[in-house]
């Protein structure tokens, strides 16, 4: 039979507890922090954020979904499995033309999507269809090599309403940095180590003698005895320069 208690009763009780006002600490398991994914250091306003699991299909979630930067190692091979299959389906409706075979696409995005710290394992291909699929666009820095490479090649095609992952060419981590605009993120993250001696690897433009000449003079470049290749060279970098910092007024 059930006994009951006057309220009374009960308060009296809890007021003579001596744990009444203590609480648990929340349970983290003792190799992770309750954040899924912890700051590595900030400077100058900008973060620099560990890529776990290492791949670059991981770097894209992390700052493209929440809930995946809050989950746990464990579940996010998980996740990247079940996004890496997607993206496979997805290209195959989406990806058409010469430039994406089936077969070596699909392999492209299953090495960017689930091989961990393997560089030499994602293709052009692989980052060039990730960047199509899931709408975003890639600056990959190689801190021993001093090179910028740019996902897709050619960022004078880059959209204004993309993001911009700045990643580590192993992806072992990415940088943000939220209150910057396009221009200043083109000047602190790629001019700037141009300026360094970076290698940056700018599309070449296209064109005849006279028109790369005559872009030159467009965009206030001296061409000065400078031949084809070279031409072709800084023509491109002057107009992804331009691109980008235009960007910002799209």
């Amino acid at each position: 039979m059930a006994t009951t208690f006057e309220w009374s009763t009960v308060q009296s009780w809890i007021q003579t507890n001596p744990f009444h006002s203590s609480s648990l600490s929340p349970y983290t398991p003792a190799n992770q922090s309750a954040k899924g994914t912890p700051e590595l250091s900030q400077s100058n306003g900008w973060s620099k954020t560990p890529v776990v699991p290492a791949t670059p299909l991981s770097a894209v979630l992390l700052v493209q979904d929440a809930l995946y930067n809050a989950t746990y190692e464990s579940t996010r091979r998980s996740l990247l499995r079940d996004e890496t299959t997607e993206l496979q389906e997805k290209a195959i409706v989406h990806l058409k033309g010469r430039a994406w075979p089936v077969r070596r696409t699909a392999e492209g995005l299953a090495a960017v999507g689930l091989e961990e710290g393997r560089a030499s394992s994602w293709s052009s291909l692989g980052w060039n269809a990730l960047a199509a699929l899931r709408e975003c666009q890639f600056v990959v820095c190689n801190e021993t090599k001093q090179t910028i490479q740019f996902y897709p090649e050619d960022v004078r095609t880059w959209s204004p309403t993309m993001d911009i992952v700045f990643i580590e060419n192993e992806c072992r981590y990415i940088w943000t940095n939220q209150s910057l605009s396009v221009k200043q993120l083109l000047h602190e993250k790629v001019l700037a180590q141009e300026s360094n001696g970076w290698t940056i690897a700018w599309p070449l433009a296209d064109g005849s003698m006279e028109e790369l000449r005559a872009s030159t003079e467009a965009l206030q470049l001296n061409s000065a005895g400078k031949k084809k290749e070279a031409l072709r060279s800084l023509v491109g970098r002057g107009q992804s320069i331009r691109h980008l910092v235009h960007m910002d007024s799209a």
